[in-house]
């Protein structure tokens, strides 16, 4: 038996252990974050967070349905001119 492998598991891992309700252990690969965004519910102005996506998301507060904003797109700048495209 080799006593140099390291048995910790890093943030850095692709897979993760899961404990199983049954007591058994499995072996369960790692998904990354799904990419958020945040808004103000135009009727009560609760701060909602929601995965990006959706045209319309629910206000958990006052049900109101809110449109999404469109996402901002930062297209650069001239190299020449300088100019915001």
């Amino acid at each position: 038996m080799d006593t140099n492998v390291n048995d910790q598991i890093t943030g850095s891992d692709k897979h993760v252990l899961i404990h199983l309700p049954s007591g058994e252990m499995s072996i369960a690969e790692r998904i990354p974050p799904m990419p958020k965004s945040q808004m103000t519910c135009y009727q009560c102005r609760a701060w909602l967070e929601y995965i990006i996506g959706p045209d319309k998301i629910r206000c958990s507060r006052c049900n109101a349905v809110n449109g999404v904003p469109p996402p901002k797109v930062d297209k650069g700048v001239c190299k020449n001119c300088r100019v915001t495209l």
